[in-house]
């Protein structure tokens, strides 16, 4: 019941509207969530970019793709794929699930500007790349096969990805790495280096 109380005050704070261009379709989401110490987000698929800035909330944009169809159809996968924004005690969550089966020609980005400031900031994608840069906090990222970047991290950082390449720029603390078959690139970390 808390979690309803947090979520309805929030859709007036998120606008959405689909434009196409051919046969290719966009959904565009926008919102934004009060102030949080840390940030959670678990997508079904789409790459996320979590960028820290000056702010003192949190505003996210998210574009879904859907191409070779109808606007109907379009309108009909975007339903399918639920997204939910939402505060819950410290912890700020976007989380973004399919409701049935997933369709082929489907893809999305989420961009989500956060306070520089905050603890915590976790991403789980199970398909797509992850990039969080200008953060102060530990980053958590993992990706079922994805590239991983992170840059300008003053906490601990620990990725994962299935397959894909991990990228750090800089790091002002430990980081662990894994990647089930990509390249891995360290330009500057100032605690304990764990590669695999």
């Amino acid at each position: 019941m808390a979690v309803l109380l947090f979520i309805v005050p929030l859709a007036s704070a998120q606008q959405s509207r689909v434009y196409g261009e051919g046969g290719n379709w966009t959904q565009e989401i926008t919102g934004s969530l009060g102030t949080a110490k840390n940030l959670k987000v678990k997508v079904d698929m789409g790459s996320v970019r979590v960028q820290g800035g000056s702010q003192s909330d949190i505003n996210y944009v998210i574009h879904n793709h859907s191409s070779g169809g109808s606007e109907d159809r379009a309108r009909h996968d975007f339903d399918s794929y639920k997204i939910n924004a939402y505060v819950h005690g410290d912890t700020a969550w976007i989380v973004a699930e399919w409701e049935g089966g997933r369709p082929h020609k489907f893809s999305g980005d989420f961009t989500i500007n956060v306070p520089r400031q905050m603890d915590e900031i976790k991403i789980e994608t199970e398909g797509g790349n992850v990039s969080a840069n200008g953060l102060s906090g530990r980053v958590d990222a993992e990706s079922g096969g994805g590239t991983i970047r992170v840059d300008d991290i003053g906490g601990n950082v620990n990725a994962e990805t299935g397959g894909g390449s991990i990228e750090v720029g800089s790091v002002a603390s430990d980081v662990s790495l894994h990647t089930g078959g990509g390249s891995i690139k360290v330009n500057s970390a100032k605690g304990r280096i764990e590669a695999e």
